[in-house]
């Protein structure tokens, strides 16, 4: 019998452009180490990959490094060899291929941010079995914006109308083969192209965007045109919780991070 596939892990931890208003209220240097239900959000998104048995190595992202080795759960991890850090790059898609190209990080690697506070094993475990039947070279991690909403109504997500459902993001992305580095590059020029977004138009065409704005796409169709325009095989996972679509772009979504966390202590703790 086959050995089962382990992925490592990376963690995107830095700093983007400007003061971030979470770290700011938090007091600290980085988002990453604003505390939710009292433990720091790297901690809890670190912990949660080290729990699941489909993760092998786990790296952390972040421009200095060293502000992150006095995190107790970080240390524990680091002292077992377990989980290392490297240094971000100027953005997060030149992050993720600097950790490939240049850091060594092996292939598959399952990529997330280190605002996910709410992410588990389960979460981990389902989309990576996800990921392995998709068999592509990059899969991404989506939550039913219906359910995300129905569950919280005043959360603030971005999210995806297709024709058949709509969809909010979930910070989770595999990258399983080489060839899925593309679509990094490709995320690169627009994070570099912001200010150009008809170069963004000229590579996709008007036609697929235009049935995107009109509600023409269902998510299978529009998977199929990235993959063509890009030349990666791309292909989505639907989480089943919408827990998995929360992360920490700002103060008030902190505040959802702490309930949610509190709600579960209590049902754990219920008779």
């Amino acid at each position: 019998m086959a050995a089962p596939v382990r992925f490592n892990a990376l963690i995107l931890a830095g700093r983007r452009n400007g003061d971030d208003p979470v770290a700011a209220e938090a007091g600290v240097s980085h988002k990453c180490l604003a505390l939710a239900g009292g433990i720091p959000m790297l901690s809890r998104v670190a912990e949660a990959l080290a729990s699941s048995l489909n993760i092998d190595r786990i790296v952390v992202c972040i421009e200095t490094p060293n502000v992150i080795e006095t995190l107790p759960a970080i240390s524990v991890l680091m002292a077992s060899q377990r989980l290392s850090s490297i240094a971000a790059a100027e953005s997060p898609a030149a992050s993720v291929l600097a950790a490939v190209e240049q850091h060594h990080i092996e292939l598959p690697t399952l990529v997330t941010t280190a605002d996910h506070a709410l992410l588990t094993r389960e979460m981990v475990d389902e989309f990576i079995s996800g990921a392995l039947r998709s068999a592509g070279d990059l899969t991404v991690a989506l939550a039913s914006a219906a359910l995300l909403f129905s569950a919280y109504p005043k959360s603030r997500r971005t999210v995806y109308r297709f024709r058949d459902d709509r969809y909010s993001s979930c910070n989770m992305f595999a990258v399983q083969t080489p060839e899925a580095l593309a679509a990094f590059r490709f995320w690169r020029s627009i994070e570099q192209n912001r200010k150009r977004p008809w170069r963004i138009v000229r590579v996709f065409g008007m036609k697929p965007l235009f049935a995107y704005l009109f509600n023409r796409l269902t998510l299978a169709a529009a998977f199929q045109e990235a993959s063509r325009v890009l030349r990666v095989q791309t292909s989505p996972v639907v989480i089943s919780t919408p827990d998995a679509a929360i992360d920490v772009d700002r103060p008030a979504d902190l505040e959802l991070v702490e309930a949610i966390l509190q709600r579960r202590i209590e049902g754990h703790c219920a008779p």
